[in-house]
Parts: structure tokens; C-alpha cells; sequence
């Protein structure tokens, strides 16, 4: 809806100039017809357009036209002796009230244009209580319902959508030249940038300290490398530039994809962290998650129950118990396979029955992740505390 309200708006801008360059030639026409008079024509077409645009109010910008109009007319006809009123002086009036006309709507729509530009950069988000007050994204608790309800629009109409992670080393940023106060300004220009870069269907929310999600519609690798790419060039063309106090912070990111990867909000959200883990290490900085996740059923089937899936007749059993009354059905031993960035921490020689399952494996990630971050918080507090005695 705000496209379409600032293609309009624009629209009514250049037919504004249009018409301002219109009365210009009207005038310069009448000093065809008036040689003498040029100089004269020129002082107050320059008068007009700088009243109308200096001016709130339209009345007082036409009132202030013919004042321009008459008073250089005046002393034209005392120096130069030349008509009060004549033909030449009366048909200048009208393209000089019209340029005044016209140059106030193309103010006026000017600056319709840059509200909506900023109305557009900041996401065109409602209540403030919506927004991040630091950043100006979408706040992080909306991130989750915003998911949700992607995901069943776009398995309703089979269609694809991205996660994307940007992650901050806010470790390293601080320790290497940032205090706290330089470090928030850089944030909120790293946020800025994020809000910049984006298409006007797609939505940047606020992720834990130092992190941002990007929620794409519609999105595949191909568009997601795509914005990675715009993101580069704007950081590259950023003032201060990137990895600069008070320019954006150097990113990592890290991108799954509905349906190829993930089908539910929680798998989404824990596959984005671990590809974003991945990217951190990455000499790119960048990874997109490239698993498959298991079919979907068909939305008929969650709809209403299906007799024939549900009912199987008694050739389809197992022969020694299509026999009896009530038969039970054969247990089936499933074996759980670790995903392929567990793979380094599975032993080859172990029999298959013995392999650690995937929920004991993300545990042992999540306790030693949790481990090595309370490490890091215990050094950063040490080299605060060096830094101050310093």
C-alpha cells in the first residue's frame, strides 16, 4: 500500500514541475512581445518560485505574487517610462500566479514524498510499541507470531519463504576499539543498513543483543544471495564505512528456507542458529542451510480424517496375523539419524545401535555452547576491569 501511495505522490511531483516549467515559458513568451522588459521578468519569476516555496500558506505565497508583479512594474515604468498597465503588464499576471500555484503543490508534494520515504525506511511499522526503541526494527517478540503466520500462508499456497540471521562478534568489536557508547551508535547504523537494503514486503526484526532477523517472503538462495550482495555494496559505500566507529558492524549470516529445510516455527528458528554458528567461522561469513526436511503431508489430510489411510483391509497385513481376531501391529525400529554437522562427532567403528541419538547430540552442543559463552562473559568482565584499572 505505501508503493502504490509514493508512485502516486510522485506521479503528481513531476506533473507539478511540468506545469511550473510551463508558466516559465508563458512568461518568457510575453517578454518576446516586450524585449525591454526581460531583466525585469526574470527578477520576478526568481521572487515567485522563492516566495512560494519559502511560504506555508498558499494565500499568502499568491498574495506575495502580485505584489512581486506590481512593485518591479512600477519602478520599470518610472525609470524606463514605460506603461502602467499595458497589455504586456497585464498578460504576465496570470503565468506568474500559476507558477506560484505550481511550485507550492510540487513543495507540498516533495515533502509528501519524503515522509513516505521515511515512513517506508522505518518499515511503516504501527504502534510504537511494535518497534525496537533502540534500533527502529521490528521488536524480537513478534518474530515468532510473524513466522507463523508465514508458514501457513505459505503452505496454504505452496509457496517459499527465508530466515536470515545476521549475527554481530560483539566480543570482539568491543575489545578491539569500541567502548560501549561508540559500539550502540554502530549498532543502530548496522540496523539502519539492514532496513535500507530491504524490499518493501520483507521485515527486520530485533534477535537477542546483538543479532537481527530477516524474514523474506517469497524467497529462495538465489534472492537471499542477492541481498547479501546489496548489503556488501551498501556497506562498502556506507559513511562511516563498515567496521568504522559509527558505520555498520561487520556481519555473519546464516539462512534456512521453508519448505526445503525446516517446516515449523521452532525448526526454523534452531536451524538459522545453527548455520549462523557455522557462518561465524566461515572465511565468506556467510552459510545457507542446504538439508532437506522430511515431505509434507498434504493439507487434505489435516483437514478431515481419511477412512481409507486410516482402515487397512486384512490382505495388506502381516500373513500370520491376518489370521486372528484382533491383530497387533508389527514394531517398527526406527533409528535416528544425526544431521551432517554431527558428523565429525560420531565414531565410525561404533555399531549402529550404539550411535548417540540427535537429541542427546544437541544437548551436548547446547551445554558446550553455553559453557563456552560463560567463559567468554567471564573474560570480557576480566578485560573490562584490566581496562578501567589501566
Amino acid at each position: 500500500m505505501s508503493t502504490e501511495v509514493a508512485k502516486q505522490k510522485r506521479q503528481r511531483f513531476y506533473l507539478y514541475v511540468a506545469g511550473v516549467l510551463a508558466m516559465v515559458a508563458a512568461v518568457v513568451a510575453v517578454s518576446a512581445r516586450d524585449p525591454s522588459g526581460v531583466s525585469f521578468r526574470i527578477g520576478m519569476v526568481l521572487m515567485t518560485v522563492g516566495a512560494a516555496a519559502l511560504l506555508p500558506k498558499r494565500a499568502n505565497a499568491l498574495l506575495a505574487t502580485v505584489v512581486i508583479w506590481l512593485l518591479p512594474n512600477i519602478a520599470r515604468s518610472s525609470i524606463q517610462d514605460a506603461e502602467l498597465f499595458g497589455p504586456n503588464m497585464l498578460l504576465e499576471l496570470p503565468p506568474l500566479l500559476c507558477l506560484a500555484l505550481f511550485t507550492d503543490l510540487a513543495r507540498h508534494s516533495l515533502e509528501g514524498l519524503e515522509a513516505e520515504s521515511a515512513a517506508i525506511g522505518t518499515q511503516g511499522a504501527g504502534p510504537a510499541d511494535e518497534v525496537d526503541p533502540i534500533t527502529g526494527v521490528y521488536d524480537e517478540r513478534l518474530l515468532r507470531p510473524a513466522l507463523e503466520t508465514e508458514l501457513a500462508r505459505a503452505t496454504r499456497f505452496n509457496r517459499q519463504f527465508a530466515l536470515v540471521l545476521a549475527g554481530l562478534d560483539s566480543m570482539r568489536q568491543r575489545f578491539d576499539y569500541r567502548d560501549d557508547e561508540a559500539w550502540e551508535e554502530s549498532f543502530i547504523a548496522t540496523a539502519k543498513l539492514l532496513r535500507s537494503t530491504r524490499k518493501n514486503i520483507d521485515r527486520v526484526y530485533r534477535y537477542g543483543v546483538s543479532s537481527f532477523a530477516i524474514l523474506l517472503p517469497e524467497s529462495g538462495p538465489k534472492d537471499v544471495n542477492g541481498l547479501l550482495r546489496r548489503l556488501s555494496r551498501a556497506a562498502r559505500r556506507a559513511s562511516p564505512a563498515e567496521g568504522e566507529p559509527g558505520g555498520p558492524l561487520p556481519c555473519h549470516y546464516g539462512a534456512t528456507f521453508f519448505p526445503q529445510c525446516a517446516t515449523t516455527t521452532e525448526d526454523m528458528l534452531r536451524r538459522a542458529e545453527i548455520v549462523l554458528r557455522i557462518a561465524e567461522k566461515n572465511t565468506t561469513r556467510v552459510q545457507l542451510d542446504g538439508a532437506e526436511a522430511p515431505e509434507m503431508d498434504p493439507p487434505e489430510l489435516h483437514r478431515a480424517p481419511n477412512p481409507e489411510v486410516q482402515e487397512q483391509p486384512p490382505a495388506m497385513l502381516h500373513p500370520e496375523l491376518a489370521a486372528q481376531e484382533n491383530p497387533q501391529p508389527i514394531p517398527l525400529h526406527v533409528q535416528a539419524v544425526p544431521p551432517p554437522y554431527a558428523a565429525e562427532h560420531t565414531v565410525a567403528s561404533q555399531p549402529p545401535a550404539q550411535q548417540p541419538s540427535q537429541p542427546i547430540l544437541d544437548a551436548e552442543m547446547e551445554n558446550a555452547l553455553a559453557e563456552l559463552v560463560k567463559r567468554m562473559d567471564e573474560t570480557s568482565e576480566m578485560m573490562r576491569d584490566l581496562r578501567k584499572s589501566a
